[in-house]
Formats: structure tokens, sequence, C-alpha cells
């Protein structure tokens, strides 16, 4: 019995090891989430909408950079217009009796969405049907593509204007890194917009 727990503890040791590995990866993608920092700071300026999508883990995600972006991250600055395609159970299950799963972003999109506003769309595998639907409907809406996804996710960036792939195949590191890109671009997001002190 003493073996297993200590090959448990060993297995940790190494699961942090490569997960610190991918996470300091991150770093070489900074120039990407410049570019999107600014994209989404030119859409606020504009007055326009931040729509975001994904699945499970990426769900949570998407919901939880919603909230930094319309009460706070770090800083006290304007509330920004942030909103999660799929939020309302009631509509989700509608979509998905009456159409498909595949279209309830998308369809959520088209319903709410404008030209100038951004779609921030997270697949870590990036073969998610309903995401990949939301970014196609995006593109004819003229509506910015911002795609977050894994080394994995090769087709997925075509389908963006703007791509940060976590330099990682395995899902959880994936979804690390990519919470690490979103607190740098509600960081950034801070400075630009943040209140002066008085």
């Amino acid at each position: 019995m003493m073996d297993k727990f200590v090959q448990a503890d060993q297995y940790i040791d190494s699961y942090l090891s490569e997960s610190i590995a991918a996470l300091r990866a991150v770093e070489t993608v900074a120039p990407v989430l410049n570019e999107m920092s600014q994209r989404i700071a030119n859409a606020i300026r504009t007055d326009n909408t931040v729509f975001l999508c994904g699945n499970g883990g990426s769900y949570a995600m998407a919901q939880h950079f919603a909230a930094e972006l319309s009460v706070r991250f770090e800083l006290d600055r304007p509330s920004f217009r942030a909103h999660t395609l799929g939020t309302d159970g009631v509509v989700l299950t509608a979509m998905s009796n009456d159409y498909a799963f595949e279209q309830v972003f998308s369809r959520s999109l088209s319903a709410i969405g404008k030209a100038g506003d951004i779609l921030l769309a997270m697949s870590t595998s990036g073969t998610s049907a309903n995401v990949l639907n939301a970014l196609e409907r995006a593109q004819e809406m003229g509506i910015t593509r911002l795609g977050f996804t894994g080394e994995q996710g090769t087709s997925f960036v075509g389908h963006c204007d703007v791509t940060f792939c976590a330099p990682s195949r395995r899902t959880a590191f994936v979804q690390e890194a990519h919470l690490i890109g979103l607190h740098a671009i509600c960081a950034r997001l801070d400075v630009e917009f943040s209140k002066p002190e008085t």
C-alpha cells in the first residue's frame, strides 16, 4: 500500500513540472494576447459587445472572463459589455430540441450579435461543432473572431482572425494556459481603461 502512495506522490511532482513547463511557454504567445487585447479594447470604445462560447471547462472559463469584463478584474474601471452565449437554460434547451446542439451558439449570436462585436470562442480540441458553427456565423455577420485552442487545434486557426494556441496537447494544461491568457488580457484592459486616482 505504501508503494502506491509513493507513486502517487511522485506523479503529482511530475504533473506539476509538466504544467509549469507548459505555462512558461505561454510567454512566447504574448504578441497574440496583445493583439486580442487591442481588438477587444477597440470594440469596447465603440460600445460593442464581447460574446463568448465554449463547452465544459471552456464554458466555465468563458463565463469567468465575461464576469471579469462586466464587473472588474483588479482595478476600478468602467464595466464592459460581455455575454456568454448559452447561459439561458430555456433558450439553450429550446434550441437544442428544435434545431440541434451544434447550433446553440450560432443561433444565439444571430439573435443578439452585430457587426463590430467580438466573439471569443474556446475549444481545447479545436473540433467542437457548436463553437465552429458560431465562428462561421460570426464571419458572416462581420464579428471579429478570437479563438483559444491547444496545439491539436490546427484547423480551428483557420476559423479565427486571431488565435491563441496553448503550447500543449493535454486538456488540463491547455485550460490552465487559457486562464493565464485571459487574465493577461484583463490586466491590459485594466491599465487602458482604469480610472485615474483622485
